[in-house]
């Protein structure tokens, strides 16, 4: 019996296999993506996240991805998110010439990293 003092964890995974929110099967991607961001995110990005993950739930490893293809899968929704970032920086920068303390300035991230091939 557990006392006050004494914390239980369990790691048992709950869910159904195979189950998909109904949210997420009617296209409404935005009512599942962090509030904070407020909408400021590419939609075509956050489905193709959502499409990797589920990619990777199935309980044979046969019918996984790869930790390679989910990585190249990762970097192709980064690069639609930068090159969005990109793209509304710039028309800012059109609409706003006389304060350039409003812009963004977009740094690299290198994600070329070796990854095990566990199969």
């Amino acid at each position: 019996m557990p006392s006050e003092s004494r914390t239980i964890v369990s790691t048992k995974v709950a869910g159904t296999p195979g189950y998909l929110d109904p949210e997420l099967a009617g296209g409404e991607i935005r009512s599942i993506v962090d509030s904070t961001l407020n909408g400021d995110f590419n939609p075509n990005s956050a489905w193709k996240l959502v499409e990797t993950a589920m990619a990777c739930v199935p309980r044979s490893s046969i019918q996984r991805p790869t930790m390679s293809q989910v990585v190249a899968d990762l970097k192709e929704c980064l690069q639609m998110e930068m090159h969005r970032n990109k793209s509304a920086s710039q028309s800012r920068k059109y609409q706003d010439t006389a304060s350039s303390a409003n812009s963004i300035d977009l740094f690299a991230v290198d994600l070329d990293v070796s990854m095990p091939h566990a199969r």
